[in-house]
């Protein structure tokens, strides 16, 4: 059963023309140590001696931004792709998939490959885990019910289970004034591979004040990408596709490039397999005509974090097709998120 949250498996790309909204993730950044005035010059960085934080299993991978860990399998990772690229606070999603970096693709139906995840809401209002669940915040499923549940020592937590209340196929946990919604989407469930699904469900555990301050105080992360503007990007965009060198697209790509076809379906791939692709394209008489200026950005909200520009779309003995070529900006740095086939 694929019940993977709807929050996860959305379109992702979000543009003037579409409005679809785009998750967005990035990783968090360690505020470097300050030397004093008497300190030797020789002093390792805390940050030096601070522990890995696995996105790869086997491993615990423990959430700074969200406040919560669990326990990777042997095979999965937490995406990039799938994930909230901006992390700060709720709302949040966090996915953990068996997909390799290269074979990771998805639709606004839902991903290609199994995932687990973790949707994180604010709950300022005090709602029980049981009736956040019961105002259909994650939907209601034929064949399911709602039940009251402890969990990991938490008495206000629920589930998500069969009728028979022999499968727990969601569960939930109110903690630190928020939500936090763990699900399965296993797109073929047999017990071998719902086991490692089930395993990572099972092991959520939200952190306390104490275990986030030790976690933030040992955990490295790694640094933030360097800031980059809009224009740096329209410019390397439009001279990657003009010159047909993908090597230009990769060094301002995002992880997954999106593909979209205006008011209507979108799809992500790995970036690797999706450049692979196009430089065989490119190779087999795919030309595109891109125009660095005009930028064009979406909705202010408090500002834009979306924009694209103009391009025509040749593939080899096909006509020419008009498209926007979309960007988007998380954090300090914007980067290239994919393609948009417009309709006219």
């Amino acid at each position: 059963m694929l019940i993977a949250l709807a929050a996860a498996c959305g379109a992702r790309v979000e543009s003037p023309d579409t409005g679809a909204k785009a998750t967005a993730s990035a990783t968090g950044v360690i505020a470097s140590a300050t030397a004093t005035a008497t300190a030797p010059a020789a002093t390792p960085s805390p940050t030096a001696t601070r522990k890995p934080n696995p996105t790869a299993g086997p491993g615990i991978y423990a959430s700074l931004a969200y406040a919560y860990r669990l326990e990777l399998p042997a095979g999965w990772r937490r995406s990039a792709c799938q994930s909230t690229r901006d992390p700060g606070g709720p709302p949040g999603v966090e996915t953990f998939t068996n997909a390799t970096v290269e074979a990771e693709a998805g639709t606004d139906v839902g991903p290609a490959q199994d995932v687990v995840v973790v949707q994180i809401e604010d709950n300022a209002a005090g709602q029980s885990a049981l009736n956040w669940l019961e105002s259909g915040k994650m939907g209601f499923f034929t064949g399911s019910k709602f039940e009251k549940i402890t969990f990991d020592n938490n008495p206000d937590a629920a589930r998500i289970a069969t009728l028979d209340g022999a499968t727990t196929l969601a569960i939930v946990v109110n903690a630190r004034f928020r939500m936090y919604a763990v699900s399965l989407g296993v797109r073929e469930p047999t017990p071998a591979k719902e086991a490692p699904a089930r395993a990572m469900m099972s092991s959520l555990h939200i952190l306390r004040d104490n275990e986030l301050a030790e976690a933030k105080a040992t955990l490295a992360t790694p640094p933030a990408p360097a800031a980059r503007s809009v224009e740096e990007v329209a410019d390397a965009v439009a001279r990657g596709f003009n010159q047909k060198d993908t090597s230009v697209l990769a060094s301002v790509a995002i992880e997954c490039i999106d593909t979209a076809l205006e008011n209507a379906g979108a799809s992500f791939r790995a970036t690797s397999s999706a450049l692979a692709d196009m430089k065989n394209s490119f190779a087999n008489g795919l030309v595109v005509a891109a125009q660095p200026r005009p930028i064009e950005f979406g909705p202010a909200q408090p500002q834009a974090t979306n924009a694209t520009i103009r391009a025509t779309w040749t593939d080899a003995g096909k006509a020419p097709r008009n498209v926007r070529l979309m960007m988007q900006k998380i954090g300090n740095t914007w980067y290239w998120q994919g393609v948009l086939y417009l309709q006219g």
